[in-house]
């Protein structure tokens, strides 16, 4: 199924005429952008997986798995947001928004 769904944006950045672009991903849409960057590398400028397996306070997956995850991959960054569950954009949307934009400048 994310195989799929990335072959469905890499469809679609092409229907836009884009190049390459940043990606952000939450949850299932986070294994669909470690995919893309993966396996379309030329597409992806920046990459941000948000609670695929972040989020301090996450009871489905851990901040320690994140943690590990960001020091697997070369010139990655692990951003813990306190007092955010798995929805980080809806527990402490200024925090998140804050963090990506700074990411992402």
């Amino acid at each position: 199924m994310t195989q799929d769904q990335a072959r469905m944006i890499v469809a679609f950045l092409s229907a836009l005429g884009l190049d390459r672009v940043d990606v952000v991903g939450h949850d299932t849409g986070g294994a669909v952008a470690l995919i893309l960057a993966i396996e379309h590398a030329s597409l992806v400028n920046r990459l941000v997986i948000s609670n695929s397996v972040w989020a301090m306070d996450d009871p489905w997956q851990k901040s320690e798995d994140g943690a590990r995850l960001a020091s697997e991959i070369p010139t990655a960054r692990f951003q813990a947001i306190e007092g955010a569950s798995h929805w980080v954009q809806q527990d402490t949307p200024e925090q998140f928004s804050d963090a990506l934009l700074t990411f992402l400048k």
